[in-house]
């Protein structure tokens, strides 16, 4: 019995994707391409252009030297936080997935106790974050404020909610309270 030859196969299947051929991915989707003709274009297989394009949608793209993140997992990986984190303070309104929105985020000190520059995993945001934050913080989660002051929680939140202290409600019963040392 004669053995069957194997069908073609694309010279390039099993080399990674480059930063510039997910670039030109994004342009030719952008530019309203359908998964058969970038594959075609690219000479690639339609399954990896919908790989490309499912870990593009979740993952980190840099396009003209402005970050931008593509999902709440994607932004809790930069951030070093949970997944339902991150989509919470999508909810909220305090971040998405634009450049701008998130030097915003960084920016503010009422939101520099919901995450830590350690555990960011992006180098670009590192950066950006170590440019802005200094040593103290001037807002605390309850939590460190209890630690900080040495009061019980209940005291604080009611000294917040009388005002006695500046505080800010979030959710679900979360204050930031403004640090009185800084």
């Amino acid at each position: 019995m004669k053995r069957r030859k194997h069908r073609y196969t694309n010279p390039r299947r099993y080399q990674r994707w480059t930063q510039d051929e997910l670039r030109e991915v994004e342009t030719l989707v952008s530019s309203g391409y359908k998964t058969l003709g970038i594959a075609l274009l690219l000479g690639r297989s339609i399954n990896a252009i919908k790989h490309a394009l499912r870990d593009y949608k979740q993952g980190l793209m840099v396009e003209r030297q402005k970050l931008t993140i593509h999902g709440h997992r994607a932004l809790a990986a930069a951030f070093g936080v949970g997944a339902l984190t991150s989509l919470r303070w999508m909810r909220m309104g305090w971040i998405d997935g634009t450049y701008d929105k998130i030097e915003q985020f960084i920016r503010n000190p009422k939101y520099w106790p919901f995450w830590e520059i350690e555990r960011m995993t992006d180098v670009d945001l590192q950066a950006i974050a170590r440019r802005y934050r200094g040593q103290r913080m001037p807002w605390l989660l309850t939590e460190h404020a209890v630690q900080v002051y040495g009061l019980s929680r209940r005291h604080i939140q009611r000294m917040a909610k009388e005002g006695l202290i500046e505080a800010e409600y979030l959710a679900n019963g979360k204050w930031i309270i403004k640090n009185l040392e800084y």
